[in-house]
């Protein structure tokens, strides 16, 4: 798996965090398929979590496995405006398997 970031995105971590924590969230209605896309937040992952940590050029990208260990190329690009900004996952595959 290879993480890179958009100019943008590098930018708006340069003053931020050197770490990123890419996570599940988790849901709470019952469905027989959970889905949820990975979401994106400053900082380190939490010291239980099961994730592993990727270098995207000078920022650590802390990835949970079970993304990493089904994923190829994903991008972090920043998404909204003004102070709305926030850092969005791109290129993720539901499942992980379903290749285009």
């Amino acid at each position: 798996m290879r993480i890179t970031l958009t100019d943008e995105a590098r930018q708006y971590l340069s003053s931020r965090s050197q770490h990123v924590t890419i996570y599940l969230a988790e849901l709470t209605v019952q469905c027989c398929v959970p889905y949820s896309p990975p979401e994106v937040k400053l900082g380190r992952p939490e010291p239980a979590d099961d994730s592993v940590a990727t270098d995207a050029g000078g920022i650590t990208v802390h990835v949970p496995r079970c993304v990493a260990d089904f994923q190829d190329d994903l991008t972090l690009a920043v998404r909204g405006f003004g102070p709305f900004k926030t850092l969005a996952l791109e290129g993720w595959r539901a499942f992980g398997v379903m290749r285009p």
